[in-house]
């Protein structure tokens, strides 16, 4: 997941751009049935292209939360609470690193925000795995 996360953020603006439009445009193709004319399709695009963006940056973190918190589970942290610090310091730091190395990327920039919602996304993986934990002990007996 690190290394899907690394190569979206990899994109210079213009292919990071097109890679949302064309997702945004899947997406409102499939939710508004009938048709409109191409001002109105366009402003629509634009309005669901932030909602598009950062919903990506959420469930790439919640698949990297949840991920990063089975693997320190297997590494048999069992204080529940550390393992949720654990995950969640890994998961900011990665964050962080993923948006400075953003910083050298044509046209791109490092947005708190999405640092925000990166995390919250990441949270939300950790006790979504964490509900599940007791059925997590099967994968240390592989």
């Amino acid at each position: 997941m690190m290394i899907v996360i690394f190569m979206f953020s990899e994109q210079d603006r213009t292919n990071s751009t097109k890679t949302s439009d064309k997702v945004t445009e899947v997406i409102t193709n499939i939710v508004i049935k009938e048709k409109v004319n191409e001002e109105e399709q366009e402003n629509i695009n634009k309005n669901m292209r932030l909602v598009i963006r950062k919903t990506a940056h959420f469930t790439a973190y919640l698949i990297l939360g949840s991920l990063a918190y089975i693997v320190f589970y297997q590494l048999n942290l069992n204080n529940k609470e550390r393992l949720i610090l654990i995950t969640l310091m890994f998961t900011i730091t990665y964050s962080i690193s993923d948006e400075v190395h953003q910083l050298f990327i044509n046209g791109r920039s490092a947005s708190i925000l999405d640092i925000l919602i990166d995390n919250i996304g990441s949270l939300v993986g950790i006790f979504i795995v964490r509900q599940t934990d007791k059925k997590l002990d099967f994968l240390s007996k592989i």
